[in-house]
Formats: structure tokens, C-alpha cells, sequence
């Protein structure tokens, strides 16, 4: 019998697509690639709540209690999860952090997995740690920031993303979806 995982749209095959594009594109000689670390619990902590955290990276051990609340056939959690999610918001942060520092003068951070589903307290649609949002968070709190604008185009809702920021006045969030 087939794995139905395996035709899953969220798997590593994703970013050889997004590097083969880059090339096609005639971009990629001109973006530099960072290694990134795991970002910082405080920075991940602005959006999840640190309960939520911790239970991720248990279940990611593989604690069988942890492991059980990760119920979704769309956000299992393997062992390499919880540094693959902590890396992917890492980028974010870095990227914010060289921005502000006058390092760089734009940004793109191609991560997997990707984030506007995830709440502030569960993971959903393949989403762990939403991005975006403890990318924008982080800009605010660090001062680099006064207001910030997510603008979130997919096939769909970035559901996870307005549940998160929703009522902050500092961020206006638009959603674009199929």
C-alpha cells in the first residue's frame, strides 16, 4: 500500500525546487546562503506559547506523551523536527537581524518547513513554528520596527499567522489565497 506522505506537498523536494528556480531565474549567483542557526527561545516565545515549544521539541525525542498530541497525518513529528522548525525561524531571525544591521538590503528565506498555519499553541497544515510571524514579532521587539505589514500569499488561508497577530496594532496582517 502507498504512503499518502509520499505525495504529501510538503516534503525535501520542495527546495530543489525552489533552487532550480533561482537558477532558471538567473538569481541565484547573487543570494547569499546562510547556514542558520536555531533561533533564539526568546524570539520563538513572542509567538508560541513556550508550553507548545517544549512539548515540540519532546515529541521530536521521541517522549511518547508528546508524540501523542501531534495527532494530524499533515504535521507528524519526526526526529529531526523540532531542529529543522528551530533553524527554519532562525533564518528569520538572522535575516531580520543582518537587515537592521545595514549587512544586507533585502531578504528571502526559503525555509522548510514553512509556517503560516502554525498557532501560537499547536501545529497544523505541515506548519510547526510560524515564521513569519516571530520574524515580525522580533523586528518590534528589538526596536527595529514600529509597524509591521505581513503580506501572505498561498493557495491557502495563512490562518495560523492571523491568529497570532491578530488585535496587535503594530502589524497589519493581509492574507491572499486560492
Amino acid at each position: 500500500m502507498p504512503n499518502p506522505l509520499s505525495e504529501a506537498p510538503e516534503r525535501p523536494e520542495r527546495m530543489d525546487r525552489i533552487e532550480n528556480n533561482m537558477i532558471a531565474l538567473g538569481i541565484d549567483d547573487r543570494v547569499w546562503r546562510v547556514e542558520a542557526e536555531r533561533a533564539p527561545m526568546e524570539a520563538v516565545c513572542l509567538a508560541h506559547d513556550e508550553e507548545y515549544i517544549h512539548r515540540l521539541e519532546a515529541a521530536s525525542a521521541g517522549d511518547k506523551a508528546a508524540l501523542a498530541t501531534f495527532t494530524a497525518p499533515d504535521t507528524r513529528v519526526g526526529k529531526d523536527t523540532f531542529d529543522s522548525t528551530m533553524k527554519s525561524a532562525g533564518a528569520v531571525v538572522e535575516a531580520i537581524e543582518a537587515l537592521f544591521a545595514g549587512q544586507i538590503r533585502n531578504a528571502f528565506c526559503g525555509v522548510r518547513p514553512p509556517g503560516h498555519h502554525a498557532g501560537r499553541h499547536e501545529a497544523r497544515g505541515f506548519c510547526y513554528l510560524n515564521n513569519v510571524a516571530i520574524g515580525a514579532l522580533w523586528a518590534i521587539h528589538r526596536g527595529f520596527a514600529k509597524r509591521v505589514a505581513i503580506v501572505d500569499f498561498d493557495v491557502h488561508h495563512g490562518d495560523g499567522t492571523e491568529e497570532i497577530v491578530a488585535g496587535n496594532p503594530a502589524i497589519r496582517f493581509h492574507s491572499m489565497f486560492q
